[in-house]
């Protein structure tokens, strides 16, 4: 009820200034004059990188389209959304991420499927590795087309690993070799005091989630519908063995210590980790920044299949676009266009969700870093985990209940009492009306 009553007073105020926007904009001529207005996030190499791209689609059909650039922030583009969304400003084509049901709205987007079928427009839903579409969808309805898949994999420092003579991880998702055994004894001799001063100053890993504990030798964390599987016993001793890599073996760096060394601390790039996993976006940094030989393995074995987590990236239609036609087909230019520059747009650090791109996107970065393990991380998206607390209507609710990580890692809290609190907030979330 207090979320929902929240979001709809959000909604009252950012209405009244968007109607105070409007109206500046309105007296003072500014209004665009554009076919098509696109509302965009990203870094300045993707501004550049978009700009090239509706560039090339203007030349191509004749068509006028104004970039609307709010920077790194996801929370700024959603706010800038929703301000001229609710004002009447028109906005054709938006970027989405996973967490657009948590930060926005479907109300301010047009389902695409039905979109598609108004206009006779063919979109190609089967084209795309399936899991990256459920972000975006409710029911039968899509909202967002993926433009690119951010998979978790496991950075290792390969020089650390020699140094140490520890064998390095494996490569491939469905290897029998780097099991829970091999990543624990990997992580303990790669953990070292380099100072001498009894304070561990080097970790083995990283942030890991031992969460995923649950889904290595448990039921997993969250069932398709919600179903609270990380309360089965199976699920919970998975968590706790996960655990004891920070707890006891003091492998793992926990949250309070990487928060401890300042913000912005990358300790892989710093040389200060031997694992870490995280997701494929920190490929072009790392390549471009970090000074010692480091690669990407797989995340250790337990007695179930290996997963993984992504971020995906999507385009979408906004309900108050006035040319939905040409706002359809700039869509498919961004989303399918295999020829254009939208490949090389996803070409560096992120996977690309059509299927047919796979290939083409490998080929490239094995040219652009020969060494790089790439079929890995094109695997990792088969063998992606949902959370499906993004994928429910009620997103938004589910995500905002907070899980007492860092008090489990300092060891105040037990797991189980955290695991009934957590699913004691879940249960009020869902049975809510």
């Amino acid at each position: 009820m207090f979320v929902e009553r929240d979001r709809e007073m959000t909604k009252g105020w950012f209405r009244c200034i968007g109607v105070v926007i409007l109206f500046i904009v309105l007296l003072s001529g500014a209004a665009s004059a554009a076919d098509l207005v696109v509302l965009f996030q990203g870094q300045a190499k993707d501004q550049f990188v978009m700009e090239e791209i509706l560039a090339q689609y203007e030349a191509e059909y004749g068509a006028e389209v104004d970039l609307i650039f709010t920077g790194t922030s996801w929370n700024a583009l959603y706010e800038r959304f929703l301000i001229l969304s609710l004002s009447g400003v028109p906005i054709d084509v938006v970027k989405l991420d996973k967490d657009w049901k948590v930060n926005g709205d479907e109300e301010l987007l047009l389902d695409l499927r039905k979109l598609a079928a108004e206009y006779e427009v063919e979109l190609d839903f089967n084209a795309y590795y399936p899991q990256t579409l459920e972000f975006f969808s409710l029911g039968d309805a899509v909202y967002g087309l993926p433009i690119g898949v951010f998979p978790v994999v496991l950075y290792y420092n390969e020089q650390l690993f020699a140094y140490n003579a520890v064998v390095p991880p494996a490569t491939d998702w469905e290897s029998e070799r780097w099991d829970w055994d091999e990543f624990v004894a990997a992580a303990v001799k790669l953990t070292a005091d380099l100072n001498g001063d009894g304070r561990t100053d080097q970790w083995g890993l990283g942030y890991w989630a031992w969460q995923s504990g649950a889904s290595m030798w448990g039921k997993g964390w969250l069932g398709p519908n919600l179903e609270l599987n990380f309360l089965e016993p199976e699920s919970i001793a998975g968590m706790k063995r996960a655990l004891e890599l920070m707890l006891d073996y003091g492998a793992q760096a926990n949250q309070a210590i990487i928060h401890g060394l300042g913000a912005g601390w990358d300790g892989f790039g710093s040389d200060r980790l031997g694992m870490n996993s995280v997701g494929a976006y920190l490929i072009p940094q790392y390549a471009a920044n970090v000074i010692f030989d480091w690669n990407i393995g797989v995340h250790p074995k337990g007695t179930n299949p290996r997963t993984t987590s992504m971020s995906v990236d999507a385009v979408g239609i906004g309900a108050t676009t006035q040319n939905p036609a040409q706002a359809l087909h700039l869509l498919q230019y961004l989303a399918y266009n295999t020829d254009s520059a939208t490949a090389v747009f996803a070409g560096l650090e992120f996977v690309p969700p059509l299927k047919e791109l796979g290939p083409v996107w490998s080929n490239h970065q094995s040219f652009v870093y020969p060494s790089l393990h790439v079929s890995t991380i094109l695997q990792a998206v088969n063998y992606v985990e949902l959370d499906h607390r993004y994928l429910h209507p009620k997103a938004a609710e589910l995500v905002a209940v907070e899980f007492p990580r860092e008090l489990i890692e300092a060891g105040r809290l037990p797991l189980e009492l955290a695991l009934e609190e957590y699913a004691r907030q879940l249960r009020r979330v869902l049975d809510r009306e």
